[in-house]
């Protein structure tokens, strides 16, 4: 029975953290839009766009890669434990 409760919990853990990585996507993807409007209104790049831009990518790449990371953790953990 504590076992349950134990693999009931390490699944609401990895819940809690892919919404809160859902919420940062979402933030994100707010910021993204910002970006490309104030670059439409600047009709040009300029470097500070270009470097926002660049740092927007390496950001959702790596919430990307850790709301993956929390898919497979969460997968497995079913798999394993019959959730």
């Amino acid at each position: 029975m504590k076992d349950n409760k134990e693999k009931l919990e390490e699944w609401v853990k990895i819940d809690a953290l892919l919404q809160e990585k859902l919420k940062d996507l979402e933030a994100l993807d707010f910021q993204r839009e910002e970006i490309i409007s104030r670059a439409k209104n600047m009709q040009s790049l300029s470097q500070e766009i270009q470097d926002e831009m660049n740092k927007s990518v390496l950001m959702y790449e790596n919430l990307a890669k850790e709301v993956s990371q929390l898919k497979e953790k969460a997968k497995d953990l079913k798999s394993k434990n019959n959730l």
